[in-house]
């Protein structure tokens, strides 16, 4: 989108000189706002499982199919069949964290019912490592060791959500949709040697719906970055340029 303005100079001598500048507005992509942010690991599941961040942490999937995103570009997302379906990244010392750690995600479910991971990085008796999920209709980020939990918030059904979590070391933070839901306050070891999981837990929950955007850091996203996140996958995130 563009926009012009014009305005006037006067020197001495009366002289006046008019001026024009043209703005530019242009929208920036949520997997540029992702990348601005340093991910240790990024999977826009562009009808790929591969690790955008530059650090090769890629995934393999099992009976999920492409489709189209939040906004709307076909094979710009992985649906995943909520029985037997998930994306996995093999674990490394890259993506192994403990804290301080930021998750984020997005998420597409048409149902409430059960609990039903978006990402995962745990154990199957869900004793060490971390997940976020759709937690019957609510936001819910879990951290094991000290059981460290927050859910909060309500999921919009048949829409894209946002999900989010940070940890400190001290302090839990949960967000839906860019806003913050909730925070718990605890220490908890959760650097699991476990793999990521997308879509699915160890502990054999799927999800119902489609994901989209999974980043990872190893580093406590700001609000303001997280709802930078939440406004660029949305495509309202914009820039001016001024030629």
């Amino acid at each position: 989108m563009a926009r012009t303005t014009a305005g006037a100079r006067t020197t001495a001598g009366a002289r006046t000189v008019a001026t024009t500048r043209t703005f530019i507005s242009t929208t920036i992509p949520y997997a540029t706002v992702a990348l601005s942010y340093s991910p240790v690991g990024l999977w826009m599941l562009n009808n790929t499982p591969n690790d955008t961040s530059g650090f090769g942490s890629n995934g393999v999937t099992t009976n999920v199919t492409a489709t189209t995103d939040q906004l709307g570009n076909a094979n710009s997302a992985y649906s995943f069949n909520g029985t037997n379906s998930g994306v996995k990244v093999t674990t490394n010392s890259i993506i192994n964290i403990s804290a301080p750690i930021s998750v984020n995600g997005w998420f597409y479910s048409g149902s409430i019912s059960n609990y039903q991971p978006v990402v995962s990085k745990n154990n199957v008796g869900l004793t060490v490592g971390w997940e976020m999920a759709n937690s019957s209709g609510a936001f819910r980020a879990t951290l094991r060791g000290s059981t460290l939990d927050v859910g909060a918030g309500s999921i919009t059904l048949n829409t894209w959500n946002m999900i989010t979590f940070t940890y400190d070391g001290t302090t839990l933070i949960l967000y839906g949709n860019g806003s913050k839901q909730g925070n718990a306050n605890a220490s908890s070891t959760i650097a699991s040697s476990n793999d990521l999981q997308i879509g699915n837990r160890p502990a054999g929950n799927f999800l119902n719906g489609s994901i989209d955007g999974v980043a990872l850091y190893n580093s406590v996203l700001t609000a303001n970055q997280i709802k930078n996140l939440y406004n660029s996958g949305l495509g309202s995130l914009s820039r001016v340029l001024v030629p």
